[in-house]
């Protein structure tokens, strides 16, 4: 066995920075061209990349010498229209327009532009009286992203959407005034020994919230037209900046989704751009909650069909995920999909048919992996278009002609194909290269599958088993269960990922789990119930109750894995750990399931919904007043500490206030508990990939689970900066 120096370095090499930079075209990411059926992508090769042009029409793929000509570049804080004629600008609080200096994007032409710019007339007002607090076209200070923005300088451009036909122009007036304000200190500011104070507006739970009042603006009239109706809620993010307001096809309407207060109703409505009249084509209700994607960050999944009189809405009426086919004029419904699966995503739709990805309908298969369907506007069967037992990420192209299919699994290479619209193989594109982890000897994680062993007695529980590279199946490996209980995310990957940048289907990952293996640990994932993207009733089994954290799931299945593996020990107590609401479960679990769980580490953890943001509290736990925010907190349950628990929390931390940890280590305090805390000075909420957070974890999984001292003086050198 490696002495754990050279352990430590192995599972270092397996953090997810460094896997990223050793594997190659595990994702591709197409720029359409404007015939909207060929893409250029960046290929790598060994030291560097090429400019691949990829034809769908003929399936040929050619070299380029550099990438096609795109659009020109935006300046920072600005909005282009889509004809490329004007940008949106902020003046203060207010907004305006400007037209676009054509010279400005060639940097070989500076002194040009300027001379040009200088000619040109100022930007023109739109809108006048707003405020700091109370502006248009102000990005919300809830958005959990907030400070993290300003420190890293970032200019976002007005929170608006042009009309198709560029002569109109969405907005909001964002009023933020009732919102408490909250505090971040930097105690370790760049530029000085004086702490820094950053101040945002975020409601906490049943406290007052931002409002966003819709108006359309037109470029021609200067004309500001009121969306009629009460301003819609913002408790994190703003409607518009979530994807929940659009414009139709023809410019001619504004559609948006209205959510009551604790998301237990959700209303699809169309406004009339030039009067601003709105009319509510669909509302659903529910007890607990309703939402139109079940993933972060809860897309808008309607899609208006071309002709302006029908959309497809996605609905849980019948208990799974399903598409109905809505008549706009008079509101009828005609359910499109129907079965004991669950859609997923509408990718597009066309006159004739719907493109969709869904979960569950394959008989067979983890019901967690993506497939492709289409389904036909007038009624009849879906067609699946991606039949490979895998996960499958799918994009269509602008022409809808074809579709570019990446398909993997959490222990295969991913594979690039390109299909026709209807299914049909036209081309492989590439197939991901993963060689250096192989020579490394990775060792892919087990998938399984515990049948009808969670605690109600019936639900399948899916999840993922990381092991060594030097696993020997004579030996007897300590237990870590890496939590993530969140109703908006799942923890389990289900595809070849390297880090977050696929969005929520990547996050957070295999590869913390995977490095954390290496030290000698077998680490598990498991979705219990109260995880998304099955049906309604299991996604919903925690409603009201967030405090269990399906923590019965996880001893069931640990159980049940360990009766036939007898080399998961879980003899000597099982580890805990999980960031964010894994952290809350983390703590949860030592707290209440001593018996299993005796160390812990627990970072950015929401302790106490009362210390969180509104949305995800109201909505998950119920509205105040309605719902039990006693009981979910683990500050009141502290006296009951009998393992070893890490608290880990970035001071710089926008999305999960660093009260949180604090006041949770304060109450273990109180109780005279012994624990162990680490502040990240000028770290934020990500704070996982800072190297002292993972070579502290991997110290106090080795010292009290491992039962080893961790070797002296290590460091881990290569985690990206803050």
């Amino acid at each position: 066995m490696d002495d754990l120096r050279t352990t430590y370095e192995r599972a270092e090499r397996f953090c997810e920075w460094n896997v990223r930079a050793r594997v190659r075209n595990v994702t591709v990411t197409p720029h359409w061209l404007p015939d909207g059926d060929r893409f250029w992508y960046e290929h790598q090769v060994p030291g560097g990349t090429e400019i691949r042009l990829v034809d769908p029409t003929s399936g040929a793929v050619s070299v380029l010498d550099a990438p096609p000509a795109g659009p020109p570049l935006v300046p920072a804080g600005r909005l282009r229209s889509p004809d490329g004629r004007h940008d949106l600008l902020r003046l203060g609080a207010d907004l305006a327009v400007a037209p676009v200096v054509p010279s400005a994007a060639d940097p070989s032409a500076v002194d040009e532009a300027a001379a040009d710019a200088a000619a040109s007339p100022p930007p023109r007002a739109l809108t006048t009286g707003g405020e700091p607090d109370c502006g248009y076209g102000l990005g919300a200070e809830s958005s959990t992203t907030f400070v993290t923005n300003q420190r890293a300088g970032v200019v976002p451009p007005p929170v608006a959407l042009w009309s198709p036909d560029s002569r109109r122009v969405v907005t909001h007036l964002l009023d933020q005034r009732a919102v408490p304000p909250l505090h971040l200190l930097d105690s370790r500011p760049p530029d000085g020994a004086h702490p820094q104070l950053w101040t945002y507006r975020m409601p906490l739970v049943g406290e007052p919230i931002a409002t966003a009042a819709l108006v359309v603006i037109d470029l021609d009239t200067g004309a500001v037209t009121p969306v009629e109706g009460d301003p819609l809620l913002v408790e994190w993010g703003s409607p518009i900046e979530i994807g929940w307001v659009w414009w139709s096809h023809d410019s001619t309407e504004v559609w948006f989704l209205r959510e009551a207060r604790g998301a237990q109703r959700l209303e699809l409505c169309i406004a009339d751009a030039a009067t601003g009249a709105v009319r509510t084509i669909v509302t659903e209700e529910a007890d607990d909650w309703v939402e139109p994607h079940p993933l972060l960050p809860w897309a808008s999944q309607v899609r208006e069909v071309p002709g302006g009189r029908h959309a497809v809405w996605i609905t849980e009426r019948t208990g799974w995920r399903h598409l109905d086919l809505i008549d706009l004029v008079t509101g009828g419904r005609t359910p499109l999909t129907a079965g004991e699966w669950a859609v997923r995503e509408v990718l597009d739709v066309d006159g004739s048919w719907v493109w969709f990805t869904a979960c569950g309908r394959e008989p067979g298969r983890d019901p967690y992996f993506r497939a492709t369907y289409r389904v036909p506007l007038g009624g009849g069967d879906p067609e699946l278009l991606t039949p490979e037992d895998a996960d499958h990420a799918t994009v269509l192209s602008p022409s809808r002609r074809f579709l570019l299919d990446t398909t993997s699994t959490i222990d295969t290479a991913p594979v690039t194909r390109v299909r026709t619209a209807a299914g049909a193989l036209v081309a492989e594109v590439v197939t991901a290269d993963l060689s250096a982890l192989h020579a490394d000897g990775w060792t892919p994680p087990e998938r399984f599958c515990v049948r009808g062993s969670g605690a109600d007695g019936v639900t399948e529980l899916y999840g993922v088993i990381y092991r060594p590279c030097d696993f020997d199946p004579s030996r007897r490996y300590p237990v870590i269960d890496s939590f993530y209980p969140g109703p908006q995310l799942i923890r389990t990957p289900k595809s070849f990922t390297v880090d977050d940048s696929a969005g929520v289907d990547a996050w957070p990952g295999p590869w913390g789990a995977q490095a954390l293996a290496e030290l000698g640990f077998v680490v598990v994932n498991v979705d219990g119930r109260g995880a998304p993207l099955r049906s309604r009733t299991q996604h919903h089994a925690t409603a009201g109750h967030l405090e269990d954290h399906a923590l019965d799931d996880h001893v069931t299945a640990l159980h049940a894995l360990a009766a036939d593996r007898p080399w998961m020990d879980l003899g000597r107590g099982v580890g805990a750990q999980g960031h964010s609401a894994g952290a809350a479960a983390t703590v949860r679990a030592l707290l209440t399931r001593p018996e299993l769980f005796t160390v812990g580490v627990a970072g950015s953890g929401v302790h106490d919904l009362r210390r969180y943001v509104a949305y995800w509290g109201e909505k998950y736990q119920g509205l105040v007043g309605e719902a039990d925010y006693d009981h979910q907190s683990n500050l009141d349950l502290a006296d009951r500490l009998e393992g070893e628990l890490l608290l880990i929390h970035g001071e710089l931390d926008d999305n999960v206030h660093p009260s949180n940890t604090l006041a949770m280590y304060d109450a273990f305090v109180q109780a005279d508990r012994d624990v162990e805390l680490v502040l990240l000075a000028g770290w934020g909420h990500p704070c996982w990939t800072h190297p002292y957070y993972v070579r502290r974890s991997w110290d106090f999984f080795v010292r009290h689970l491992l039962g080893q001292d961790p070797p002296a003086g290590y460091r881990v050198t290569s985690a990206p900066p803050a």
